[in-house]
């Protein structure tokens, strides 16, 4: 936003393109903040600190100092996002940074020298120390706040009582099917796929209609 918006058009937010644009073009512009933001980022070689070059078409920076050469590429941190649940029940939590009324399923990044399902079985127990069985992979989707690639789960409740995190999450509980929070994650967000697959497999059409 350091430059004027061209004429006719004016700047936006990322998060508020969610749900007002067609999800492929959000994808493009999700894609491009995360370049941008890497580029932003890139400019000195995190090795020997010397400025980085552009060399090639490819997305790649090249340190410019001789003895080091080291190439930089965009990376991406996974991040396990979790449907636990109990029968007919799902586990939501709330961030304290949340809106009011807000829940949702868990989440939280995969540690260095970790799989995913690990991350998964770590994340659950460190939030609200219940421990959970039979993961099955959902599905995937880039977040680019600021360079996160999301892994989807699903996993049925083995066992404990919910303790939630002190500072990570102020409220967590099982919900009914038929008894869901009415502040739901954006539709063009794995979240919501998770919570509307748990809906559907009961029987029920979720969001519900009005």
């Amino acid at each position: 936003r350091d430059h004027p918006a061209p004429p006719g058009a004016a700047w936006a937010g990322l998060r508020s393109l969610f749900g007002s644009m067609p999800d492929a073009l959000v994808a493009l512009a999700g894609r491009a903040t995360q370049l941008l933001e890497w580029d932003r980022t890139h400019r000195f070689c995190g090795a020997c600190g010397a400025p980085t070059v552009q060399r090639s078409a490819a997305i790649m920076r090249a340190c410019s100092n001789a003895a080091c050469r080291r190439e930089h590429f965009p990376r991406v941190s996974p991040v396990v996002i979790v449907s636990v649940e109990r029968g007919e029940e799902i586990l939501l939590g709330r961030s304290p940074h949340f809106p009011p009324g807000f829940y949702s399923v868990l989440a939280g990044f995969v540690d260095a020298g970790e799989s995913a399902e690990e991350a998964v079985h770590r994340e659950i127990f460190e939030e609200t120390a219940l421990r959970v069985r039979d993961l099955r992979y959902f599905a995937s989707q880039p977040w680019p706040f600021p360079h996160s690639l999301m892994l989807g789960y699903q996993a049925a409740y083995a066992g404990g009582e919910i303790v939630c995190a002190p500072g990570e999450i102020e409220d967590a509980a099982f919900f009914h099917v038929d008894r869901l929070p009415t502040s739901f994650p954006l539709k063009a967000t794995l979240s919501h796929w998770l919570i509307r697959d748990f809906c559907l497999r009961h029987g029920r059409v979720w969001p519900p209609a009005g």
